[in-house]
């Protein structure tokens, strides 16, 4: 699914994702939602996310990191990113994110700017 205006948000199997303009999303019946790409990334980092999606391997998900290094003007981005998400910085955030508590994942997607989730 790609979307071409604003956010689609999808939720399913306890899992829920909110995919941008300009990005897209695999769904697949047997697994449900991937993780949204942007229509643009290399396709290194496509491809170890479907790895990823498909199988949960942990070295597919480190590929993937390892294709989102960033030089120049991205890296600049990438920093004010990271800026904002440290907004989030509290332990009790952290730790309710990788539980996945709404609240705290609710608290830190507002920490980037991103606009209301609701």
């Amino acid at each position: 699914m790609r979307v071409e205006i604003g956010w689609v948000a999808f939720e399913g199997n306890k899992i829920e994702s909110f995919i941008p303009a300009g990005a897209a999303c695999v769904t697949r019946p047997d697994r449900g939602l991937g993780t949204p790409y942007f229509a643009d990334a290399p396709d290194a980092l496509k491809s170890s996310l479907a790895r990823f999606d498909t199988s949960g391997d942990a070295g597919a998900l480190k590929a993937a990191i390892a294709a989102t290094r960033t030089s120049g003007t991205e890296r600049s981005e990438d920093s004010t990113a990271s800026r904002r998400w440290s907004r989030c910085r509290s332990k009790q955030c952290r730790e309710g994110v990788l539980k996945g508590d709404g609240k705290a994942i609710g608290a830190a997607w507002n920490a980037l700017g991103l606009g209301d989730a609701g």
